[in-house]
């Protein structure tokens, strides 16, 4: 039999994850109508900072709302830029994330058989930042044209290649080479990953 303390430890573990997802779910409902420019501070970054106790740390930030990532180092916005995340029937992980894994190059391969829509050629990819275990990562989408709002959508991608640039992620975080580049190389294995 469970001991008393333990099932009222578990209860309250279950309660701070149900907190922490309605709290994000509140960010992305904040986020989505605020007209504050992609490249600068958002009230719900600082909001999320400040909930999770990562005012001296390294982060980032990924709104879903507005395809957008931005980096804090110390609760100060140092870069920003329009991503791609994961399509709606395979989306990107929302939460509070650590670096599972660095990977520089690596060649990623689809646990889907051809044939799936959800397969894809082995690819090479030059910057990966894995956010959660299973093959979620934060990586360089060298083949896609567009990023930002609507790209996790059904869309034209303005370089042309529809098969795998007219749709949004696998559930990862694209974004574009030179900007994976710099990411990769400016943070570290300490860094946390916010998805809201």
């Amino acid at each position: 039999m469970e001991s008393p303390v333990s099932g009222a430890a578990d209860f309250q573990y279950v309660v701070s994850l149900a907190n922490n997802d309605l709290f994000n779910l509140h960010l992305f409902e904040t986020d989505y109508t605020d007209k504050t420019s992609f490249d600068q501070a958002h009230k719900t970054d600082l909001q999320a900072l400040q909930q999770y106790g990562l005012l001296t740390r390294q982060v980032i930030v990924v709104s879903l709302a507005n395809q957008a990532m931005r980096i804090y180092q110390n609760g100060t916005l140092v870069r920003s830029l329009q991503v791609t995340t994961g399509r709606p029937e395979l989306p990107s992980l929302p939460g509070v994330w650590s670096v599972q894994d660095r990977l520089s190059p690596t060649t990623f391969t689809s646990s889907e058989p051809p044939g799936s829509p959800y397969w894809y050629p082995p690819t090479p990819i030059h910057f990966a930042i894995e956010y959660h275990l299973g093959g979620y990562f934060v990586h360089d989408s060298w083949w896609r044209a567009d990023y930002g709002p609507g790209t996790q959508f059904p869309h034209i991608d303005s370089g042309g290649d529809q098969s795998f640039s007219g749709d949004g992620s696998h559930g990862c975080i694209n974004v574009p080479l030179d900007q994976a580049d710099w990411i990769y190389n400016h943070t570290n294995w300490n860094t946390t990953i916010v998805v809201y």
